[in-house]
């Protein structure tokens, strides 16, 4: 990772100082490739800490409301720049504690993810994050009305370099890694996940956590 680190800050130097506009965009294509490159390293190194029963859990105190905002929030930029409505939903029952305890930086990791392919796989239209917190569960509902997966190849989504690749284009393509990465991260934390998917029309992602020994 780290000489990917110093081709990522070379070319992040190099957008800043550049002026010509064909440099620029050359510079800018290092950039988007490198950041992909990480991703895909960080991702690999991931599964194969969880695959050798090395993935520590690191429960923590976490306040999810604006946990969840900030995530929702970084992915503004790139859904707006695509014309596409981004919102989170946010509601508690009564009886939900004013702290869950879990693993941030998980939770984190799987939100993104399934961000990173809402955004990427939707071109008109919306995305909406509906957050639920009760006293024992966090329920994630992340829809899109995006291209939708092909109801023969919604089996796959879940294997590891495997992708509904036949209704993809070149710039929607990835590794195949971050919906095995998300339900591993799950089965860690002791939830789940499911989806509803139709051609044309979007994909919606369930994920339930159990808040289990919470503060009220």
């Amino acid at each position: 990772r780290t000489p990917l680190n110093g081709i990522l800050g070379c070319s992040e130097f190099l957008q800043a100082t550049l002026s010509d506009p064909d440099d620029l965009e050359t510079a800018g294509m290092i950039h988007k490739s490198g950041q992909h490159l990480l991703t895909l390293v960080n991702s690999i190194l991931d599964m194969a800490r969880i695959e050798a029963g090395r993935m520590p859990m690191e429960i923590v105190e976490v306040q999810l409301a604006p946990m969840l905002r900030d995530t929702v929030e970084l992915f503004r930029p790139k859904a707006e720049g695509k014309g596409l409505q981004l919102t989170l939903n946010y509601q508690q029952s009564e009886d939900a504690p004013a702290t869950c305890r879990l693993d941030q930086t998980k939770l984190t990791q799987i939100l993104n993810n399934l961000l990173h392919n809402a955004v990427k796989f939707t071109e008109h239209g919306s995305i909406q994050v509906d957050a639920h917190v009760s006293a024992r569960q966090l329920q994630l509902d992340i829809r899109d009305t995006g291209c939708g997966i092909p109801a023969e190849q919604q089996q796959l989504v879940f294997e590891q370099f495997r992708q509904a690749d036949a209704f993809l284009t070149r710039a929607q393509s990835g590794s195949g890694l971050g919906l095995a990465l998300v339900k591993e991260l799950l089965r860690l934390m002791a939830g789940k996940i499911s989806f509803e998917s139709e051609v044309g029309m979007g994909t919606v992602f369930h994920v339930s956590i159990p808040l289990e020994g919470n503060k009220q």
